[in-house]
């Protein structure tokens, strides 16, 4: 079980910022590199975020993680996780006069639920570790392109204990938005951003190329497809430190946009094979995961009983 935990969070947390293939521009990025394929068909427009300065959303991140595991005297077959729902609060306390919109987010509540083939024992453990994100508070703000900074976890909201494992989780800001281009779009508009980014000890090369499905004004409908890999590193997850030998992934997400909204629907999924050891044990591990991130009281999907198949 021990096992199973610390390849579930090592997978997570390289998920985590992965999913809608964004950008981050804080101190742990290395490269990132954007370029436009296409501008798309006319009428064309500018796409930036313009977020009222007061404005309040909540939302409901969704996750389901599927794993299959071989290796250190495992079988092999499907782990199915529990679903995880984080519940949040977003404000924007004050633009800038660079249209920077200051973020400030709190965890209000986290639920774990069993889902089909779900481990028995598994839930009620993850409720114990998951309580403790709750009052979880972090800052950022946003740019008009949908680039993020300064994203910073308030130490004083969570307990020693929550604020190492949780300090990954500074990455759910960035797939909240989708990394906008520098010239005016139309649909079938088509760019690529590329990212070395080091984040939590780890290091990763992420590739996204986005399209743009719908346009207006106020918003978007934006299909984002990710492939990304890591070099060999030594990462410390959970306190175990855990060798990551091989990692290579795909996803894609599709973002329905509004431009003064935080978020207005997110759907989006990976796919990872990892190899890895910790403990003295090799590990070889393929996961699936699928995302929602929609404002609350907003319809969320079942979960895929197939898991990431």
């Amino acid at each position: 079980m021990r096992n199973v935990c610390v390849v579930a969070g090592l997978a997570g947390a390289i998920s985590i910022g992965a999913l809608a293939g964004c950008e981050k521009a804080n101190k742990g990025q290395e490269k990132v590199e954007t370029v436009v394929l296409d501008e798309g068909s006319d009428p064309k427009f500018q796409l930036r975020y313009s977020i009222p300065e007061g404005s309040k959303q909540t939302l409901d991140m969704v996750m389901d993680m599927t794993m299959n595991m071989s290796g250190a005297g495992m079988p092999g077959g499907d782990i199915v996780l529990p679903r995880i729902i984080m519940q949040t609060d977003i404000e924007i306390p004050k633009v800038g006069k660079d249209g920077g919109m200051e973020m400030v987010m709190v965890t209000t509540d986290v639920a774990v639920e069993d889902r089909p083939g779900s481990m028995a024992g598994v839930s009620d453990a993850m409720k114990g570790e998951m309580d403790g994100i709750k009052g979880m508070k972090m800052s950022a703000t946003l740019m008009p392109n949908g680039q993020t900074k300064d994203m910073k976890l308030d130490d004083s909201s969570v307990s020693a204990k929550v604020r190492e494992q949780m300090k990954q989780t500074e990455q759910m800001v960035n797939q909240m938005t989708a990394i906008l281009p520098d010239v005016p779009v139309g649909v079938g508009a088509r760019w690529r951003v590329e990212q070395t980014i080091r984040q939590g000890g780890m290091r990763m090369n992420m590739t996204a190329t986005y399209e743009v499905l719908e346009v207006s004004e106020v918003g978007a409908v934006i299909k984002s497809d990710i492939q990304m890999t890591a070099p060999e590193q030594t990462i410390e997850q959970g306190g175990i430190k855990v060798k990551l030998e091989s990692m290579n992934g795909s996803g894609g997400a599709t973002s329905t946009l509004d431009f003064k909204k935080m978020v207005e629907n997110i759907e989006a999924s990976i796919e990872m094979d990892m190899r890895m050891s910790a403990m003295g044990q090799v590990i070889s591990a393929n996961m699936g995961m699928d995302m929602q991130i929609v404002p609350k009281g907003h319809t969320i999907k079942p979960a895929k009983v197939e898991g990431y198949e």
